[in-house]
């Protein structure tokens, strides 16, 4: 799980920075500066996490915390891409209908 873990996490960020740029060339590089930040908030945020786990003798308890926590990011994922998806198609079907009418 670790291994998948670390290859998914720094595998992708080329990927997601493109992506990014493509969104909003004009701020480019504050998109990026901001994608790097969460980052490493996220990282830091882990990092605590696991230490109050091992400070408070949960060993045993960090897969689970660990998973708790892939699945709650799987889940927002899900939502956030449902939600951008659902305005493209919505996005989509206003531009047909403006050219209906014209």
């Amino acid at each position: 799980m670790l291994i998948f873990g670390a290859l998914s996490a720094w595998s992708s960020g080329a990927t997601i920075q493109f992506q990014l740029i493509s969104l909003t060339p004009a701020a480019a590089s504050i998109v990026i500066s901001l994608h790097s930040a969460f980052g490493q908030l996220g990282m830091a945020a882990g990092a605590g996490i696991g230490g109050i786990a091992v400070k408070n003798g949960l060993l045993n308890g960090l897969p689970w915390i660990r998973s708790f926590a892939l699945i709650l990011a799987v889940s927002v994922f899900v939502i956030v891409i449902d939600n951008v998806l659902s305005k493209r198609q919505q996005t989509k079907e206003t531009q047909k209908n403006i050219c209906i009418k014209k």
